[in-house]
């Protein structure tokens, strides 16, 4: 303890008895001292690229620090944040105000006189992980620690810069201060009238059944945390600090830090359950408050079911899928990949292992051996909270008692109730329904005291704050402990007493004591006063009580009790027997405890009674074997292999550019490859003039998607604001639109080009050393309906040549080449359709910039009727396009087109894929010339993704042995198509019909996951090519890739790859929008 202005830091005050450990005064590596100098010297350390960085968009790797063999160094310093600073404080009376200047021996600060007195609190967790952060070194430097949060008491205006001094000068805490009307709708409106309960699976019904969403609560959670966030700005250095965020008050805290600061390390950890989605979903806020925790770089939670829930949430309600990798759960959110850890965590042992050796603490376990000798001790240490279920503990125990008469007089429940931080109406019936039953049990099943002993109490309640020193003496001589919440985070109470019935090292039991069993051999093994246990009930009169309430040393110790003459209290039994509610965060890590549905109060009972008669060898083994997890599972271990996780996920940040999208709690970061860059259309344009000035007069390609590029698609089944895309292939999200390719659907809208986007089209068609190719996803016939005019070659959407126009030959649209179905069907220049794998021409002679359009329209039609001659050219699509909803007719697979000996394959996918859309609520079967489509959209997201994946297992197994064709999954969608069905193949058979004639420059863009393939299929040739060597030809520069020609003697061209949208792409540049993709093109068109 230690009182603002006297000497005295941390390091002294954790001496001793403590075991948090210190070491170095102030300044030092220790537990306490923030630093030589003050809070002040804290904010002049932040380094000027860290002020620069506050607003910027992007961060640039080469501001990271780096060592001399230019690796990345690891942070040297963890910020933890949470609602409460790990410190208790209270106003010193007159006498400690005086002692605490006199005693200190030195002059009295400015703080002194205001009279606050600080102590370290030893049971906060979020200061325990202090010392397995400090473990940690790199290179030999220690991390450093910093705490961020409130102060448990309310400081005034005038007097909170100097206690600020103070606490940091010797915690190394940053208090946070917010205003007073804010806290309280903050803590008591939102977080546990609101939010606590539903994270507890207590949904508002009625308006007595709790608290309705407040939306003015809602403002003051977020502005409480604003309050956080201005605090961490006033020292954090964001390129060297890592931050970790605790619980839920602090939700939206991540979204606002990453607002500030866009690569920022950020972790999140999640202390209390998370609920089903269909709990969840109930929150008006739930879109904010998993975003906000989305922009975490790392969630944790404490089991499985928790994080399984998360998830669960956030596909429902975002649409973000995760994946498993190398045991590691993934979320790919906006291109940074968010972890997903399950951490338990653990207790500070050693601490609780050194209590035996205080005076106090022994004379306390004396004491309470004496009391119940003979007895069976079952203890309960709980918060007087609706979800802890005390009141169904203590029906248990009646039950038990009623059941099981010759357990009557033999057993003892003692019962901690934790006093709240806030008495509701609520609270305070639990309380008084808790009072009664206890006097009900004790009066049925209690008996009278006999030779001036006390009488016999089944159940104990102790209604008051337990140091200690002697809730270590309450876990030693307890033979079971008993946990019955409803719902709760972790609860480490159990993990406690575990280390407690262990005992320290140099209390090994003799074999003579080892035959002994519980109580019975602890009060045989010594000689103890006499005292009753009800002087450790709430409101005894005895010297008990008052130890209990008297003022305690830094380590919980009362210092009247440590005055005292003790009597030594035996070793520790190193046995125990745990009853432990299913539906608490620790039952799964504590599998020898008897789990027990709190609910069943027949079961509970029983369950009780089997805790207490189990043989003294299993007690034995189950003891062991949660000790052995217990004590490799600390609160250190826990922070440290966290913080470990933290940095192991975010150390490549610094090859991002990260990119800030959204407003208010919608925000998120977009993580680029650092390569990635803004398309600039004046660049763009500079290098197609040097291109069309060339004097050989040098060819130009342009490969275009359509839907999201020249214009935007259809949004279907998105959720809004959520990322995905209803292409084959992983989600990508797009700058604040959802893009989808309605050729993936026959039965979504078709969206023809505007008017605009064909005359840019027809611009950039006139130049005869212009090759313009569409490359979609839809089918044949829209984009010749509308892309041609009508009597040009192919406009029918097939390869015939009949009624062909004049006019429609010369109009510019008409050298358009287009790639329907990602490729399978195309159509060069003045020709009609074909289907990829019939008999190709070169194009060279097409793309010549010798030939006249009147040249190559005649020899269009010619080559058009030889090829329908030959039967090379295809006939306009029939009866494709049907949508086959789950029919108890059947679908006649003979009659859709191409159903020959080639696409047996559809025989046997189509009955797959219709019995999975009738077992699937709102699936649905699409057929396409050249594919199949399973389509979930509409179906229950979880459900849906499920039958998703059990049905591409399904249709790989049934199609192993046909190689023409693969199953993938798309957003929505399951898809059978041919293996060459890529905008990647369709991109190679262009570029190899072109030569010898190949592009000296080259624009490619799309938009989403089918358009990738095209841009790396690009780099693959590029890299296949063979340039000329330096100084011939175009000059090379960083903004553009060489790609050299087959043939020797040509120069090397200049490639622009870009996708629409600020987003994660193998193109080496981005474009915000389809109408910058339209402005650009069209100036280049008039060019």
């Amino acid at each position: 303890m230690t009182m603002i202005g006297s000497c005295t830091n941390l390091a002294d005050l954790l001496s001793g008895g403590s075991g948090m450990g210190a070491g170095g005064g102030n300044g030092g590596p220790g537990l306490g001292g923030g630093g030589g100098g003050g809070l002040s010297s804290l904010r002049r350390s932040k380094r000027s690229g860290s002020e620069r960085s506050l607003h910027s968009e992007s961060t640039d790797s080469s501001l990271a620090d780096k060592d001399k063999d230019g690796n990345l160094i690891r942070p040297q310093r963890i910020i933890l944040i949470s609602n409460n600073l790990p410190i208790r404080g209270r106003k010193a009376t007159a006498q400690e105000a005086a002692e605490g200047v006199a005693g200190g021996g030195t002059s009295p600060s400015a703080a002194a006189n205001l009279g606050w007195i600080f102590e370290w609190d030893e049971d906060a967790l979020v200061g325990q992980i202090k010392l397995g952060v400090l473990e940690q070194q790199d290179g030999g430097r220690q991390l450093g620690v910093l705490f961020v949060g409130q102060l448990n008491v309310d400081i005034p205006e005038n007097e909170q810069d100097v206690v600020s001094e103070e606490i940091y000068r010797r915690f190394g805490c940053i208090p946070v201060f917010i205003p007073s009307e804010t806290k309280d709708l903050f803590y008591k409106g939102f977080c546990k009238s609101i939010l606590w309960p539903t994270m507890h699976y207590l949904v508002p019904l009625t308006p007595k059944c709790g608290r309705r969403f407040d939306r003015r609560a809602w403002q003051a959670y977020i502005a409480a945390n604003k309050c956080f966030v201005d605090r961490v700005v006033e020292f954090i250095n964001p390129d060297d600090d890592m931050v970790w965020i605790h619980d839920y008050h602090l939700i939206v805290l991540p979204t606002l830090l990453r607002k500030r600061f866009h690569a920022l390390r950020i972790g999140y950890f999640l202390h209390c359950p998370f609920p089903s989605s269909e709990v969840f979903r109930a929150m008006p806020c739930r879109d904010e408050l998993l975003r906000s925790m989305l922009n975490a770089d790392v969630i944790g939670f404490h089991t499985y079911d928790y994080a399984r829930h998360f998830l669960s949430c956030i596909n429902r309600a975002l649409g973000v899928d995760h994946e498993s990798k190398r045991g590691t759960i993934g979320v790919m959110y906006y291109g940074r990949r968010v972890v997903i850890r399950i951490s338990p965590t653990g207790v500070h042992c050693g601490r609780l292992l050194q209590g035996f050796d205080w005076p106090e603490c022994e004379w306390r376990r004396g004491e309470l051996i004496a009391d119940l000798q003979n007895c069976t001790v079952a203890l309960g240490v709980d918060d007087l909270d609706v979800f802890k279920g005390i009141d169904l503990k203590i029906e248990a125990v009646g039950r038990m008692l009623d059941a099981y008469p010759g357990i009557r007089g033999k057993f003892t429940l003692i019962q901690v109730v934790n006093a709240p931080r806030s008495l509701n109406a609520e609270v305070a019936e639990l309380r008084d329904t808790i009072r009664e039953l206890t006097e009900d049990i004790n009066r049925r099943h209690g008996q009278p005291g006999a030779d001036g002993k006390e009488a016999y109490k089944p159940i104990q309640l102790i209604e008051r704050h337990v140091p200690l020193h002697e809730r270590i003496a309450l876990y030693s001589v307890a033979d079971v402990f008993v946990v019955s919440a409803t719902r709760d985070g972790m609860n480490l109470f159990p993990y406690e007493y575990i280390v407690c019935r262990q005992g320290p090292p140099q209390h090994d039991l003799h074999d003579s004591e080892e035959e002994m069993y519980g109580m019975a051999a602890a009060a045989a093994a010594a000689a103890v006063p006499a005292g009753g246990l009800g002087s450790i009930v709430m409101g005894g009169a005895n010297s008990t009580a008052a130890a209990g309430a008297d003022a305690s040393d830094a380590d919980g110790a009362p210092r009247s009790v440590r005055q005292r003459s003790t009597t030594s209290a035996p070793p520790p039994p190193r046995d125990s027997m745990l009853v432990v509610s299913e539906f608490v965060g620790c039952s799964p890590s504590l599998s020898g405890a008897l789990r027990v549905n709190p609910y069943n109060t027949d079961g509970f009972a029983d369950a009780l009674h089997s805790a207490c008669t189990i043989p003294l060898a299993e007690r034995r083994v189950r003891h062991k074997r949660h000790w052995e997890y217990v004590r490799g599972h600390t609160a250190q271990s826990w922070g440290a292999t966290f913080v470990d996780e933290l940095w192991s996920t975010t150390r490549d940040h610094s090859k991002l550019r990260c990119h800030g999208l959204g407003f208010g709690l919608q925000f998120r970061v977009v993580a680029l490859d650092e390569t990635f860059k803004k398309l600039d259309a004046f660049t763009v344009l500079q290098s197609y003039q040097l291109a069309a000035a060339a004097p050989d007069a040098a060819r130009r390609l342009f490969m275009l998607d359509y839907d999201g590029t020249l214009t935007v698609g259809v949004i279907r089944g998105q959720q809004q604001g959520g990322p995905g895309s209803s292409t084959p292939g992983q989600d990508i999200p797009t700058q604040g639109m959802q893009r989808v390719k309605s050729s993936q659907s026959m039965a979504s809208t078709g969206r023809a080009p505007s008017a605009e986007v064909l005359d840019m089209l027809r611009g950039l068609c006139k130049n005869e050393n212009n090759v313009v190719a569409i490359v979609s996803g839809r089918s044949r016939l829209e984009l010749s309906h509308w892309f041609l005019p009508a009597g040009a070659p192919g406009s029918d959407g097939g390869g015939n040549t009949d009624d062909l126009d004049a006019e429609a030959i010369a109009d510019p649209l008409n050298r358009l080449m287009l790639c329907a179905e990602h490729g399978m069907f195309y159509r060069y220049p003045s020709r009609g359709w074909r289907m990829a794998g019939m008999a190709e021409e070169e194009m060279g002679a097409l793309m010549g910039s010798e030939t006249t359009s009147a040249a190559v329209s005649a020899m269009a039609v010619s080559a058009d009727g030889a090829d329908g001659a030959a039967g090379s050219s295809l006939a306009p699509p029939v009866s494709y396009g049907q949508v086959f909803h789950t029919a108890s007719d059947g679908v006649d697979v003979v009659g859709l087109p191409f159903a020959d000996a080639d696409t047996d394959w559809r025989s046997v996918a189509l009955p797959v894929l219709r019995q999975y859309a009738e077992c699937t609520d709102g699936a649905h079967v699409e057929a396409k010339e050249t594919s199949l489509v399973w389509r979930y959209t509409f179906t229950d997201a979880e459900f849906g993704g499920r039958q998703a994946k059990e049905l591409m297992d399904h249709l790989e197994d049934v199609l192993a042995h046909d190689h023409s064709v693969e199953v993938v999954r798309g957003s929505g969608i399951v898809e059978v198509k041919p293996v060459e069905a890529t905008k990647g193949n369709c991109v190679r058979r262009i570029i190899t019909q072109m030569n010898p004639a190949l592009p000296r420059w080259c624009l490619c863009v799309g938009d989403d996951q089918s358009d990738e393939s095209m841009f790396t299929t690009l780099e693959e040739l590029l890299a296949d090519a063979k340039s000329k060597p330096s100084g011939q030809g175009m000059t090379r520069t960083k903004s553009a890739l060489a790609l050299g020609s087959k043939r020797g003697d040509e120069p090397a061209a200049e490639v622009w790859t870009a996708t629409v949208g600020s987003k994660p792409s193998a193109a080496h540049y981005f474009v915000n929008d389809p109408v910058e993709v339209v402005e650009m093109l069209r100036s280049l068109g008039s060019k």
